[in-house]
């Protein structure tokens, strides 16, 4: 077995990466590919594999970092395809699913990294992620012939598949064929024997029977296994045709390397699989939000309508009320968070207004709203929230309770910590009464009294600081 692509550099196996490697050589695995995803890991993988002669490297920039790219970097990548046991150009490609890259600067990073590619007579190992069309349109660009490469952790569509093939490029299967929603049964019956290789996109996408835990290179044969339960062939012959398969994909009968796909394979094919099943494989949210606390502090807006004896019908608004509270929230999903607040808020101002006559307004909202996240795979997300709120209101020491709803728009600033996520929410929410609740009061300024419509729209511009553990 060979298992093309495993990141065997990550931290997620720093504690224990010996007894992982004995784990796979042990299991039958002749050789790994170490896959690069950024310069940071570039010295890293350089040492992993010149102190194992079992693993090989490839170089390159994920389409997550394209924005790093620059000639520098470039030069780089090129410098280490000369270098001894690299054996490919990787992991490369697009990704639309995720914003952390524009999509023409990843087109570009993309195409500049084929060239090296071509220029170094090195296959490429591409990610793909709802990027379909354009980055077939790349590819058939860029193929003059000299072009060799694969799709890794592929999960594409049939005819995204034989498009490639007929472009000259492989395909790359982990753990996903595993996993019942995954929709890649008729690709793999369809996929040519000749053309195919196994990977397991290490930590990520634990096939079946081991969901749930960090991948590991040894769980490759279980991808092999289930291609061969598709394909209604025994296994050793999966085995040993992936094993010839990448041996002269990556030329390994003489510099015995292998194949080395994708980074984050959460980051990396086309959404036709059910993401919130491989959630947990993958890892890939940068930023979730599960359970979150914290304090909240802000500054209230009261407006009321105030009906004078002169049959003046002045709207008072009552700026600045220093408002503070607790919310806790919880990640329903990616794209929504659910949220429970509540904030107080004394308004000492409606007293003096009314020469001294009317006692402070207290104003304690509890919401429950739904905030719906637009982009939240950036570390600023913004979202529309909406929702319902329980008003416990007092005016001139007479309480009013009723239920109103809420509305508004924000955003989270992510922050990642050793501990957990801390979000900073910079929030504008305005809670509206459903009902009218006059009184009458009476003031030196008008003795004839005057009745205040408690009808209030309270806009709080308020912060919010999250903590969300890591459980």
């Amino acid at each position: 077995m060979i298992d093309t692509h495993c990141h065997i550099d990550f931290e997620a196996f720093d504690e224990d990466r010996e007894e992982t490697l004995k784990r796979a050589f042990d299991a039958g695995t002749e050789y790994i590919i170490v896959p690069a995803v950024e310069p940071k890991n570039y010295e890293k993988i350089a040492e992993l594999v010149k102190n194992e002669p079992r693993l090989y490297r490839a170089s390159g920039l994920h389409p997550h970092n394209a924005k790093e790219a620059d000639d520098k970097l470039f030069e780089k990548i090129d410098e280490i395809c000369r270098q001894e046991k690299t054996v490919a150009v990787g992991e490369i490609g697009l990704d639309y699913y995720y914003d952390f890259a524009p999509k023409d600067v990843q087109k570009t990073v993309f195409i500049e990294q084929l060239r090296i590619a071509k220029k170094n007579d090195l296959p490429a190992i591409i990610h793909n992620r709802e990027a379909d069309d354009d980055l077939l349109e790349i590819l058939e660009k860029e193929q003059d012939g000299s072009l060799k490469g694969a799709l890794h952790c592929f999960s594409a569509p049939i005819e995204t598949m034989e498009k490639a093939l007929d472009l000259g490029f492989w395909i790359s299967f982990t753990g996903i064929v595993t996993f019942k929603n995954s929709g890649l049964t008729e690709v793999v019956k369809k996929a040519p024997l000749d053309k195919i290789m196994i990977e397991t996109d290490a930590p990520f996408l634990a096939p079946v029977p081991k969901r749930g835990k960090r991948n590991e290179p040894a769980f490759v044969r279980y991808v092999a296994e289930k291609i061969a339960q598709i394909k209604n062939i025994p296994i050793n012959e999966i085995l040993d045709m992936t094993t010839k398969n990448a041996k002269r994909f990556f030329k390994l009968a003489t510099l015995a390397a292998a194949f080395l796909l994708s980074f984050y394979s959460a980051f990396a094919q086309n959404d036709e699989y059910d993401d919130e099943e491989i959630a947990q494989e993958e890892f890939v949210h940068p930023y979730p939000k599960f359970i979150g606390f914290g304090p909240m502090f802000g500054a209230n807006t009261a407006v009321e309508t105030n009906y004078l004896p002169n049959n003046t019908e002045p709207n008072i608004s009552y700026d600045g009320l220093p408002a503070f509270g607790f919310a806790v929230c919880y990640g329903a999903t990616d794209h929504i968070v659910l949220e429970l607040a509540y904030n107080y808020s004394k308004n000492e101002k409606i007293a003096k207004d009314w020469d001294y006559t009317i006692k402070p307004s207290v104003y304690q909202n509890f919401e429950f709203s739904s905030n719906f996240i637009l982009n939240p795979y950036s570390r600023i997300n913004f979202y529309g929230t909406l929702g319902l709120t329980f008003m416990a209101n007092s005016f001139n020491d007479v309480p009013d309770k009723q239920i109103g709803y809420n509305g508004g728009i924000g955003m989270y600033i992510n922050v990642q910590t050793g501990y957990g996520l801390l979000a900073f929410s910079g929030e504008w929410k305005i809670n509206f009464e459903t009902k009218k609740k006059k009184q009458r009061y009476k003031s030196r300024v008008y003795p004839d009294g005057i009745t205040v419509d408690t009808k209030s729209l309270y806009s709080i511009p308020r912060l919010t600081i999250f903590f969300f553990p890591d459980f």
